[in-house]
């Protein structure tokens, strides 16, 4: 998996690519994590490049989305993959992340 991460102000982008499994999904956890530590209030997950993705991906992005919302920001996603958009369907947190 590749990340590419960028701070604007308040506003953090990550640009996922590659599989988001449970080999990598603590990188993305420790990026949201240290981006919200250090000021971001609003997150971007830019999902597009995701090829593959299991139950820990997408806790790594629930977490995210926890974590923002209870310091009063917010996590958007942003064109997810279909494989990312079918494990939101599936799982209904489709309706919880709005992508």
């Amino acid at each position: 998996m590749n990340l590419d991460m960028q701070v604007d102000g308040e506003l953090g982008l990550i640009r996922v690519r590659g599989e988001l499994d449970q080999v990598d999904a603590p990188r993305l956890h420790a990026a949201t994590d240290m981006m919200l530590s250090d000021g971001v209030r609003d997150l971007v997950i830019d999902c597009h490049g995701i090829t593959f993705i299991d139950s820990a991906g997408l806790q790594a992005i629930l977490d995210a989305h926890t974590r923002a919302q209870s310091e009063g920001g917010t996590l958007t996603l942003r064109r997810p993959s279909a494989v990312a958009r079918r494990l939101l369907e599936i799982t209904g947190m489709d309706a919880v992340l709005d992508p």
